[in-house]
């Protein structure tokens, strides 16, 4: 391409873009981390999640963490597991102990390479921690990092994304604010390698348009929101 063409190009561009709004609305305080209040409902969210033809359960105790994953397995008949290593969930008493009395096989996530990959696609049910949920879209946000691998959420049938209940944002354009405190917290002040937003279990409606639930991922999303 000649420098006129670009230049051309990059001139009309710039003739049909806004560009005072534009700077207006990046120079706002949503560049900032803003959670939403803790009193604010849940029930927009559950609404939208549900929707999603995710199943959401709140928890606002252990006893009701440990009820959730029992029906859980029983309902899917799981049998084997992947487990994120994550202090949420010691928190809320989801470990190998707990998911070995009631006759699962556990491996948890240190691991990887294509053994844990392949761990990962032979496993009924992956359980993993989200950083944030965004009220307007029911999305969840999990940053890939060691002991919370891609395999854990992608491979599996049945996901189970654990989240405390505070880690809330409003808007999409929020995440911004939740990026750069992430690489402000980061001794080498990068970001993650890569970041996961999931909205609803896996789907497609590619063929005939009918809707197909677990086509490029798990066909069952259950987001467990710890209020505790």
């Amino acid at each position: 391409m000649s420098k006129r063409s670009k230049q051309l190009i990059l001139d009309r561009l710039k003739g049909g873009l806004p560009l005072r709004s534009f700077k207006a609305q990046v120079t706002t305080k949503a560049l900032g981390l803003q959670w939403l209040d803790t009193n604010t409902s849940l029930d927009s969210l559950i609404n939208i999640l549900t929707s999603l033809s995710a199943v959401v359960r709140i928890a606002r105790a252990r006893k009701e963490v440990q009820s959730f994953l029992k029906d859980l397995i029983i309902k899917n008949q799981i049998k084997k597991a992947v487990l994120s290593v994550d202090p949420l969930l010691e928190r809320a008493g989801i470990t190998t102990h707990l998911l070995g009395e009631m006759g699962v096989a556990v491996q948890k996530a240190p691991n990887s390479g294509p053994g844990f990959v392949k761990t990962c696609s032979q496993a009924d049910l992956g359980i993993t921690t989200a950083d944030a949920m965004v009220d307007e879209s029911g999305s969840l946000i999990i940053r890939a990092k060691q002991g919370n691998e891609r395999a854990l959420s992608l491979l599996p049938p049945v996901h189970v994304a654990v989240i405390e209940a505070k880690r809330r944002v409003a808007r999409v354009s929020d995440l911004v604010g939740l990026l750069r405190s992430w690489k402000d917290e980061s001794p080498d002040n990068l970001l993650p390698s890569a970041v996961h937003l999931i909205t609803g279990p896996s789907r497609t409606a590619d063929i005939e348009f009918t809707l197909v639930l677990g086509a490029h991922g798990p066909r069952i999303l259950h987001v467990l929101i710890l209020d505790f």
